[in-house]
């Protein structure tokens, strides 16, 4: 809905509360990069450049005409081999303490996982505690986001989720009742190449943001 007066112009935005999960170098805070410039693209000198802590952003959106406040959980990961990481036990006290703090409801709960690139058995058990605390109803909310994957073609896609039924991401798959979504960067290239994968991150982006928009807020059950 657009109601103009005088010179104000008023519209209508939907709003939703996002919280991103997932394993160190998965692409989480790059995929926050990318929803703010679709064009975006990490150097070298970013590869170390990890969140260290639980982080909350608002950010307005326009898609066509339509506008979107999300409200982004950013959180550190898990199994950073760094000198001065948390444990694992540690990265899931810090998110569950922060989400139980600072938000009481969920629109999306996205787990971060690298396309082309296995989980550890102890990783996707660490995400299953954080999900079993977020409570059974956030499955309804949960999804899979496989990062990286913007030169993957729609059959390679559909392969890798084939795939992923018969490895350790079964159960987050399951979890999820096998909502998947897709991200990545533009990277290189010349200006008429980076303009297509900006167009075709933004399409994959755009699934996501309406589906955050368009789902039902579900209450943190706290289950510890």
């Amino acid at each position: 809905k657009e109601e103009l007066t005088g010179a104000l112009t008023y519209h209508t935005v939907k709003t939703a509360n996002i919280l991103i999960i997932g394993p160190t170098g998965t692409g989480k805070t790059t995929f926050i990069n990318v929803l703010k410039n679709p064009k975006y693209s990490t150097g070298f000198a970013d590869i170390d450049s990890q969140t260290r802590e639980a982080m909350l952003e608002q950010n307005l959106f326009n898609y066509g005409g339509q506008f979107y406040m999300l409200q982004i959980i950013d959180t550190p990961g898990f199994g950073d081999s760094t000198d001065d990481s948390r444990t694992d036990f540690e990265q899931e006290e810090l998110i569950l303490k922060f989400v139980k703090r600072g938000v009481t409801s969920l629109d999306l709960v996205l787990i971060t996982v690298r396309f082309g690139v296995r989980l550890e058995a102890a990783q996707v058990d660490t995400i299953m505690n954080v999900l079993r605390f977020l409570g059974r109803g956030m499955a309804a909310n949960s999804a899979l986001l496989l990062t990286h994957a913007e030169n993957a073609t729609i059959e390679q896609r559909r392969n890798w989720l084939r795939n992923m039924m018969d490895s350790q991401l079964s159960d987050l798959l399951k979890f999820c009742s096998k909502k998947v979504f897709f991200t990545g960067m533009a990277g290189n290239g010349t200006a008429t190449e980076l303009e297509l994968t900006a167009k075709k991150i933004r399409d994959d982006q755009l699934k996501i943001i309406r589906f955050a928009a368009d789902s039902k807020p579900i209450a943190l059950a706290g289950e510890e």
